[in-house]
């Protein structure tokens, strides 16, 4: 064999190896965002619960006005 023909194996065999790496490493990083998501998913559920629960509050105790939320003033 070719020293160029051993040297384009060897690189092709490289590339072969690197592009294997980078796809477990997006697949790392995949995974962490899916993680993330379900976490912000069930803040936006558990925010969303409470911020029902906290106008139902207002408007028992203010009625159904509009507030300035800048203010706080009732109209």
């Amino acid at each position: 064999m070719k020293k160029e023909e051993a040297e384009m194996l060897k690189s092709l065999q490289s590339r072969l190896f690197n592009a294997r790496v980078d796809i477990g490493d997006i697949e790392v990083a995949i995974a962490r965002l899916l993680k993330r998501k379900d976490a912000l998913v069930e803040e936006v559920e558990t925010v969303s619960v409470e911020l029902k629960k906290t106008q139902s509050e207002m408007t028992e105790k203010y009625g159904e006005k509009k507030v300035n939320l800048e203010t706080g003033e009732l109209s």
